[in-house]
Formats: structure tokens, sequence, C-alpha cells
């Protein structure tokens, strides 16, 4: 797995370039040493160009996952009121909140730990409807 590390100045111009080391598993860096070879391109430009197309890469990707979710999110019936969910859900945290092993204490608790006490109490379930509700 490739790690990065910077060692960076910020640069003074937008021409300038930053220094970056990157630590990469053998197997990958003889892979794009080939690659340079095979395109006349300098390692470093190898590993730019492939830079480039994983974050426009991931850029698309979550812009597609931000498009579905608003779409969903309009698409969700109008009405309903919100406020009054948001009551009856204080309203249920008051009522089951008083056996939480972990009220009134900061701290991540496991997720084990977590998932058996909404079970046991029920209070994932409630939520959801209390939601569903409103």
């Amino acid at each position: 797995m490739a790690r990065m590390g910077s060692r960076t100045a910020k640069p003074q111009a937008a021409s300038e370039r930053v220094v970056t080391t990157v630590r990469l598993e053998p197997a990958l860096h003889a892979e794009l040493a080939a690659l340079g070879e095979l395109e006349h391109a300098s390692f470093n430009q190898v590993v730019e160009a492939g830079m480039r197309h994983y974050v426009q890469h991931r850029r698309d990707v979550l812009e597609q996952r931000l498009e579905r979710a608003l779409k969903a999110l309009r698409a969700r019936p109008k009405g309903g009121d919100f406020d009054a969910a948001i009551a009856r859900l204080v309203e249920a945290e008051a009522t089951l909140g008083d056996a939480d092993p972990a009220q009134g204490r900061l701290g991540q608790r496991s997720t084990d730990a977590r998932a058996k006490s909404m079970s046991d109490k029920g209070l994932a379930a409630r939520v959801r409807s209390l939601m569903a509700a409103g």
C-alpha cells in the first residue's frame, strides 16, 4: 500500500511544484517505472498523471453520490412535522436514556457495546419508528 508523507513548503507561485515523499510497495514502484519507460515519461510524470486520474475519478464518484443523495432527499414525501419528530426523539431519549451506561460520560464506546445496548433496549427501532412517523 502506498503511504504518503509530505515535507512541503508553500509554493511562491502557481508554476512552482511542491516536493512530496511517497512510499510505495516495490511491485507498484516497478510497474510505474515500466510504464514510464514504455511511454517515454519520467517516473514523476507517470505518478502525477496517475494521481490526477485518481483525484478526478474520486471527485466524479463523490459528485454522483451527492447527486443521488440530493435526489433521494428531494423525492422524500413533503409534509410531516420535523419539529414534532425531533420532540418525540428527545422524549424517547429521555425515557430510555436512564439505563444508558455511558450517560453523562464522554468517550468512545466499542461498536459491540453500542450495538448490544441499542438492541437490548430497542432504542434503534424506536428512533427509526419515531423518525418515520414525523
